[in-house]
């Protein structure tokens, strides 16, 4: 048996188990019954109907947004000068700075909600939708600063010699050199800053009141009370959007140099 025969058969295999959850909830989103049942045993789109006209579901989709486009909004205050400058002027401490950076990430979520929720409770900003945003920027941070790497690690810097040798201002070299080499990377980082934010759990459930669920709490609160089809609904929800920010990260065309980052 060839070594590649066995390679395709064992990345099919991968494939197919990755795809179960996915093909389970979309499936059973269209059931018909009080309760998530796989296979349905009547078809419906009536459970996305309900997802749509249902306040508490959509205002939590909403917070979901709110919380995913600060996120993103945050990474991209905080990335781009952290990126020109960990990449562009070659600081000697940038192994530490790209480690010290990535804490938030690196440790366990239920470690950096704590230490959230002590914070933000210490401040007296617990439970605003705000604070939630902004421990998510810190906690995915990483991503944006990774894909930014990216693009630095492919931007040729003699092209910013070369608009300064032609009388460019430093100004002028950031918006019209610096920051189109680097932007195919940002807009990666933000878009996966976003869903990562929209999508989180833990972090958001140890943050958020009854007045400021995002859409993964209340579908946790929910499945313990029922198991309703319009949960899976709104999972689908999810996955549409993901495979759409997916898709334009793939056309953005940084996704592989993201995947083999140095």
């Amino acid at each position: 048996m060839k070594p590649g025969f066995v390679i395709r058969i064992a990345t099919a295999l991968g494939a197919v188990v990755l795809s179960v959850p996915t093909l389970v909830i979309v499936v059973a989103s269209f059931g018909a019954g009080k309760n998530i049942v796989f296979p349905p045993r009547d078809w419906t789109l009536a459970r996305y109907v309900e997802l749509a006209g249902d306040p508490v579901m959509r205002q939590a989709f909403f917070n979901s947004l709110y919380v995913g486009v600060e996120s993103a909004l945050i990474g991209l205050l905080v990335g781009i000068p952290a990126i020109i400058a960990l990449h562009r002027h070659r600081l000697r401490l940038r192994t530490f700075l790209n480690g010290f950076l990535a804490l938030g990430f690196a440790a366990p979520l239920i470690v950096s909600g704590i230490a959230f929720l002590v914070l933000f409770t210490s401040l007296g900003v617990v439970n605003f939708l705000s604070t939630v945003g902004v421990a998510l920027a810190v906690i995915n941070l990483p991503f944006m600063l990774w894909a930014g790497a990216a693009s630095a690690a492919g931007h040729n810097p003699e092209l910013e010699e070369a608009a300064e040798t032609l009388g460019a201002e430093e100004i002028q070299r950031f918006l019209f050199v610096t920051l189109p080499g680097l932007a195919p990377g940002i807009l990666t980082g933000a878009m996966l800053m976003f869903v990562f934010g929209i999508t989180e759990f833990l972090v958001s459930l140890m943050l958020v009141n009854v007045h400021t669920l995002t859409l993964p709490v209340h579908i946790f609160g929910s499945i313990r009370q029922n198991m309703s089809p319009v949960l899976a609904a709104s999972g689908v929800l999810y996955i549409v959007i993901s495979a759409a920010v997916l898709g334009l990260i793939v056309r953005i065309g940084k996704i592989e140099q993201f995947l083999r980052r140095e």
